[in-house]
């Protein structure tokens, strides 16, 4: 019985491990989701030479959609209209995103919810493609 009692533990505990593997897959496609949003949006503002208030707030949209999050919680910094990038000039940009939920089965093991969040940053440089027409 002891036996039992011991091998039902077991299973118990390692059923967190297989939470955590298909946790892993929903966090790998919302990375990729939100990498390829990040890339079609950098492609619209090398054409403008700037990251336009439309193409982050757009950006912010997408991603706060697929993820479930608060778009105020998406922080983007980029060039701006004000600093206008010319043909071949470097543009920068930042985007920092919060993924709930990172850890499956996170009250398992004694994490609170609002505690099982990692705050993901993206930093990326592009050249502009504007050449001022």
């Amino acid at each position: 019985m002891k036996n039992f009692i011991t091998a039902i533990a077991c299973l118990i505990i390692l059923m967190a491990f297989v939470v955590q593997y298909g946790q892993e897959q929903i966090n790998h496609t919302n990375m990729s989701y939100v990498q390829k949003e990040i890339h079609n949006t950098k492609e619209l503002a090398k054409q403008e030479g700037y990251f336009s208030a439309e193409l982050v707030s757009g950006l912010k949209k997408k991603i706060a959609a697929q993820l479930g999050v608060e778009e105020e919680s998406i922080i983007i910094t980029a060039t701006g209209a004000a600093d206008r990038k010319e043909r071949g000039e470097i543009m920068t940009y930042s985007i920092t995103i919060p993924f709930r939920n990172y850890v499956g089965a996170g009250s398992f093991w004694g994490i609170a919810p609002e505690d099982n969040v990692v705050m993901k940053t993206y930093n990326y440089e592009t050249t502009s493609e504007w050449i001022g027409r």
